[in-house]
């Protein structure tokens, strides 16, 4: 399983850097560097003298601030670093304009009483992505994959879009996990209409018999940059705060960023007879011939993706991307490298900002969000194609 990065994707990993856990560095060769630092490591290894410089700083600076000048006066990227990127000029901006008690602009200044002034701001959070723990190296999470598989084959399922009989009826009265299970069919219903159980089991997923590994990125494969929401016709969401990710770069600008992992589908488990026994239609016992409740093929994943990801991207390029002259082209381009998939490759929207038409299946759970993650205010996040090949 290969899967190239068409936007930004953001897998997030629950961790908040805060302005004392990183160091954001323009080299002497133009690169902007971002540094998630050890902290511990920092004052765990402090001489006599650089005890001395960090009461001073804190003492002139503040608890805060001085400890961001202290930490950025000792830091050496050879010993304090556990994971590194590169990063955007709107993130160095941002994180210079309060460095040792600078004030700037870029974001920095309130309207007070009819005039303007600047204020200094606090070093942005940042968001980070599922990284190992020992090198701190950036990967996709297979639980992220298989979830989007299983949207778009659930959808798949449900009639493709079209209203299957009895089912559309039913939609809006189901809790959602028994409209999956209807779908796929795993659903139980015992006992009488008057005196009954609705109920899974999940035992009988058909999504078992396929199982999908964590897809590690190709090395440099990130970037720290602002992610904007976007409303259409010109207009960004309300944000409270600048809001600033770990993300891949998008490959729609010929970077060349994939993943690689491995998606097992176990026709052994989808083969298996279940001996008649164990079968029963009145008790608890298994209700299927076999141990899953129907059989999946690579193929069909393979449509089902292509298919539900692809109308979704041209309804989101009809709404947001159409009118505008700046993300016109970048959703033409993404538009046309979603329709040359060749029969192995399909479409997925993984990670933050998927948007809910993509992570829920009408008509149980209709809609579509009212904004669009943009990462450099231009380029959509988590769009992915995904090439499967067989492995003999």
């Amino acid at each position: 399983m290969t899967l190239m990065m068409l936007g930004p994707v953001h897998t997030g990993s629950g961790q908040v850097l805060g302005p004392l856990d990183y160091v954001v560095r323009q080299e002497k060769d133009g690169a902007i560097w971002f540094y998630a630092i050890d902290a511990a490591r920092i004052f765990g290894q402090m001489t006599d003298r650089q005890r001395v410089d960090l009461e001073s700083a804190t003492r002139t600076g503040g608890p805060t601030a001085g400890l961001r000048r202290f930490i950025n006066s000792v830091f050496d990227p050879s010993k304090h670093v556990v994971w590194q990127c590169q990063a955007d000029e709107v993130l160095l901006r941002a994180y210079q304009q309060n460095e040792g008690g600078r004030q700037g602009s870029g974001g920095g200044r309130e309207q007070r009483n009819g005039g303007e002034r600047e204020r200094a701001l606090e070093p942005p959070s940042i968001l980070t992505m599922t990284r190992t723990g020992q090198k701190g190296d950036p990967y996709l999470p297979g639980s992220s994959i298989k979830g989007a598989i299983r949207t778009a084959w659930l959808w798949y399922r449900a009639g493709a879009g079209q209203a299957m009989p009895g089912l559309q009826a039913q939609a809006g009265m189901m809790r959602g996990d028994i409209f999956e299970a209807e779908v796929l069919g795993y659903r139980v219903q015992l006992g009488t209409a008057e005196e009954g159980i609705d109920t899974t089991d999940p035992h009988a997923d058909p999504m078992r018999s396929v199982r999908v590994t964590d897809a590690a990125l190709v090395p440099d494969s990130n970037v720290i940059e602002r992610v904007v929401l976007y409303e259409g016709e010109g207009r960004q969401g309300s944000q409270r705060e600048p809001l600033f990710m770990d993300a891949t770069f998008s490959g729609l600008e010929g970077e060349g960023i994939y993943a690689t992992g491995q998606m097992s589908i176990y026709r052994e488990l989808q083969a298996h007879a279940v001996p008649e026994g164990l079968r029963s239609e009145a008790g608890r016992r298994w209700r299927w011939p076999r141990a899953v409740a129907e059989e999946i093929s690579a193929e069909q994943i393979l449509e089902a993706c292509r298919k539900f990801y692809l109308e979704n991207l041209r309804r989101e390029f009809e709404r947001f991307y159409k009118t505008s002259r700046y993300l016109r082209p970048v959703g033409e381009k993404l538009v046309q490298m979603a329709e040359q998939l060749r029969p192995n490759e399909a479409l997925l929207r993984i990670g933050r900002f998927s948007h809910i038409e993509n992570m829920t299946v009408r008509p149980y759970a209709g809609g579509t969000g009212r904004t669009r993650g943009l990462a450099g205010a231009l380029r959509p996040m988590g769009w992915v194609k995904m090439r499967l090949e067989t492995v003999r």
